[in-house]
């Protein structure tokens, strides 16, 4: 009985580790590296326990061991939605929780065919290698092709992010409303 206690447990770490990794990671960092180390952590049992379901032809356990590596292997498998989804609700319910989230963010006016718009840059979030950049965008050029973007957009991108490693013709990812990620390979630190 512990051993099925254990393996559900181990299963149950191993497919929300990932999916806690991707829902905190803007949320609170803290949590998104623990449930990312409790979920590599969990993947040792359950590959164990998988291979002695193997061995012993058991097909209960054989079937929920293939559908729980089915989940934890959708990423490798190219199925990122459901966890850009979770990212994107982190996201979201951090700036939820922080009603001066937008007040925060250095924003600057561009006018565009006669109406006025707002850029800006809102945080950063330092991942050794890796620099996650929250931008604010109301004219949703972030999301077309480098060329298209509007020489007014791309100086005020430029000034908004002058500390940074921004670029006006980086590609970024849509995250609600007018917020936008924009991910970039860097040494040691994100801002310069």
């Amino acid at each position: 009985m512990w051993l099925k206690c254990f393996a559900i447990v181990a299963i149950v770490g191993a497919v929300l580790g990932p999916c806690g990794l991707e829902f905190f990671y803007f949320l609170y960092p803290p949590i998104a590296d623990w449930c990312d180390w409790v979920g590599g952590l969990c993947l040792v049992p359950v590959l164990l326990l998988s291979l002695g379901a193997l061995i012993k032809l058991r097909w209960k356990w054989i079937t929920i061991f293939a559908v729980a590596w089915g989940l934890i292997l959708l990423p490798v498998l190219g199925f990122v939605a459901p966890f850009a989804w979770l990212s994107h609700q982190g996201f979201h319910t951090h700036t939820l929780l922080d009603q001066n989230y937008l007040s925060r963010c250095r924003l600057i006016d561009v006018v565009e065919d006669g109406k006025t718009q707002k850029v800006g840059f809102c945080e950063h979030f330092d991942h050794l290698e890796i620099c996650d950049f929250i931008m604010y965008d109301t004219t949703g050029q972030f999301v077309l092709p480098a060329s298209r973007r509007t020489p007014e957009w791309k100086q005020a991108i430029a000034a908004v992010a002058a500390n940074s490693l921004v670029s006006p013709d980086d590609d970024a990812l849509h995250l609600f409303g007018s917020f936008y990620l924009v991910i970039t390979i860097s040494g040691p630190g994100c801002l310069g």
